[in-house]
């Protein structure tokens, strides 16, 4: 189960085991106000491991895990992504999350991601499907008129620490909380390289005192583990003389397609390396999904290495 592959490592916190009805798929997400503002949710921008002492000028941040899912809002009643459209494939937790929800007290967001079981790839197929058996794991929340106001001006670390209060009230294994930590600066950095050599996607790093806004915000910064390689050219793609794409002998001695990143004299290049039977060697920055079955994402050129007679 999901909680045996992070649990040991994350201090997750896990509500009381029960049973949930399947509820009804809503037609339509209800959202009051989302014309007002940029964002259903607060999105972090991404920084580089070496960014991370630059985020501590002001003392400790709270740092979670960055769990490998799909971005998921539990409001108005009801489950969505982060572009508002209703997630079928989390039905199943909407019960847990309406019995936390009660023991607010007030009408409540939870913010969070849905993750399978079996990592990133099954969450896809679940969505797809719109229907899952996965976990919603909480990692903020705030009172639903807050959120409609744009919203909440109380600071991280005390949102967290009341939802981590309420989240046994779920009484469920579909709903859990990331835990999260106080860190300084060395600190965050060494966790976010313990987890990358653990497998794990990355870490946020939160403001500990700033309110939750619904908007992209340099208060949360994001940290993925991205790796290189230098991988061979299989086949080029090109239309009206312009090279369009690269086909590479990716990890695991699986086909990879890249985009464009290139200028013209290095498409030139590969483009007569592959005329003369020449194996053009790039390099890539990539991300590895988190799960049973990995697969490369958001790989980016970087540069040609240099070639090889094939």
């Amino acid at each position: 189960m999901l909680e045996r592959i992070i649990n040991p490592m994350l201090g997750l916190i896990m509500p009381g085991y029960g049973t949930a009805a399947r509820a009804t798929s809503p037609s339509r997400i209800a959202l009051p106000g989302a014309g007002r503002f940029p964002q259903l949710c607060m999105l972090p921008v991404d920084v580089e491991p070496d960014e991370l002492g630059e985020l501590h000028t002001a003392g400790r941040r709270v740092v979670q895990l960055k769990a490998d899912g799909i971005r998921a809002l539990y409001l108005a009643g009801q489950i969505a992504g982060r572009d508002g459209a209703p997630l079928d494939c989390a039905l199943h937790c909407q019960p847990a999350l309406a019995r936390l929800e009660e023991a607010f007290g007030t009408r409540m967001v939870f913010d969070g991601e849905y993750v399978e079981q079996d990592g990133f790839n099954a969450t896809v197929a679940a969505h797809r499907r719109g229907e899952g058996q996965g976990v919603f794991w909480l990692f903020d929340a705030l009172p639903y008129d807050d959120w409609c106001a744009g919203g909440s001006k109380v600071g991280t670390v005390d949102r967290l620490s009341e939802l981590r209060r309420h989240v046994m009230a779920a009484q469920s294994p579909f709903v859990g909380m990331l835990d999260f930590w106080l860190m300084d600066a060395a600190q965050t950095r060494a966790k976010a390289l313990e987890l990358f050599r653990e497998g794990y996607e990355g870490i946020v790093t939160k403001d500990a005192e700033a309110g939750y806004v619904r908007a992209r915000s340099r208060l949360w910064r994001r940290c993925k583990a991205r790796m290189r390689s230098d991988l061979p050219v299989i086949d080029i793609m090109v239309k009206e003389g312009k090279l369009r794409g690269l086909l590479l002998r990716g990890p695991g001695d699986k086909p990879l397609r890249i985009g464009p990143g290139w200028n013209a004299d290095t498409a030139a290049r590969i483009i007569d390396n592959h005329a003369a039977g020449r194996t053009s060697i790039v390099r890539i920055r990539y991300e590895l999904t988190v799960g049973v079955t990995r697969s490369v994402r958001g790989a980016v050129f970087l540069g040609l290495i240099g070639e090889t007679v094939s």
